[in-house]
């Protein structure tokens, strides 16, 4: 929590505490965990536990039990100032109106207005379903997540191509592969040091790979995760981080020292067949614009496009 106190003011954090918002930390995960089991529907990658996890340090999120749901309060950078994701628990239309009159208060008690990030197609219409409140939607490309049908992602793992790939990078290297532990944290970032951060320099960052990696790895063994590390001639190639939850398979994170051919084909299969084999929908995340990344993710498998939407709110009198 240091780096979090230290960017905020210490009335501001007093008026987050006072509402009942607690900082989040890797040891809340328990506290999480029957919320998502009573979701209606998927939730958003973006709205999993380990991704807020993952980008604490730069996006800040608290949280609250109120009304039978879950609150979570994040820092918006963008905005510069305090927005909420959606609810996490059992939605109806009674629970989500009594949530965001709550809501309503707490954002205009720390002096920000009503605005919820990364809103789902099927809970639309529980936030825009009462008379209190209208919204306007807005729905960035870049931030649509990519969702893979079971049968569909099965298909590309096992097309011709695929299948070559993964073979010749078993014949042609000489790779050992562990199940990830919270033991294996600095060989992942030794991945994305030579991965990333050998071709990026730190202000084309929104939010640092290095710290994201580290704090999932500092915490694996407390997140309900799964993943692999791919070893070569004995030292770290790639690593890729998943979970599995109600029929939700997402890859989190996946590094690879792409000069071996076939290691991101072993990896889905791998990670894919080990930890994900009872996913109804894979999830993989959205493209952030990039083009390489956004013409990987349309060839993989045929795919539709999840709108993580932001609403913000104006309650009529």
């Amino acid at each position: 929590m240091a780096k979090i106190v230290s960017r905020f003011p210490e009335s501001l954090l007093n008026q987050l505490e006072q509402s009942g918002y607690r900082p989040l930390t890797s040891d809340g995960r328990r506290a999480f965990d029957p919320y998502y089991d009573e979701m209606n529907g998927h939730w958003s990658a973006a709205s999993s536990f380990l991704t807020m996890i993952a980008w604490n340090d730069a996006i800040p999120t608290f949280y609250k039990p109120a009304e039978g749901l879950l609150f979570c309060m994040q820092y918006d950078g963008t905005d510069e100032g305090w927005t909420a994701i959606p609810f996490l628990g059992r939605y109806s239309q009674n629970s989500i109106t009594r949530a965001l009159r709550v809501l309503s208060e707490d954002l205009k008690t720390l002096g920000f207005p009503l605005k919820v990030m990364g809103v789902t197609p099927w809970m639309l219409p529980f936030y825009q379903g009462q008379d209190e409140i209208v919204w306007e939607v807005e729905s960035p490309r870049d931030s649509m997540e990519y969702i893979y049908q079971r049968e569909d992602f099965l298909e590309s793992l096992n097309s011709s191509d695929s299948r070559y790939r993964y073979r010749y990078f078993l014949r042609r290297f000489e790779s050992e592969t562990v199940v990830l532990t919270s033991a294996n944290a600095e060989e992942c970032l030794d991945c994305v040091r030579a991965v990333w951060c050998s071709g990026a320099q730190c202000p084309d960052c929104f939010a640092c790979p290095l710290e994201a990696v580290g704090a999932v790895m500092r915490a694996f063994d407390d997140l309900r995760a799964d993943g692999l590390l791919v070893r070569v001639d004995g030292k770290p190639a790639g690593f890729c981080v998943t979970s599995c939850r109600n029929g939700l398979g997402i890859y989190h994170f996946k590094h690879t020292n792409n000069r071996l051919k076939g290691i991101n084909e072993y990896l889905l299969r791998e990670c894919f067949e080990r930890f994900l084999d009872g996913a109804e929908e894979i999830n993989f995340t959205e493209d952030l614009g990039v083009e390489s990344l956004r013409a990987y993710k349309r060839k993989l498998a045929p795919y539709t496009l999840l709108p993580r939407m932001t609403l913000r709110g104006r309650r009529v009198t």
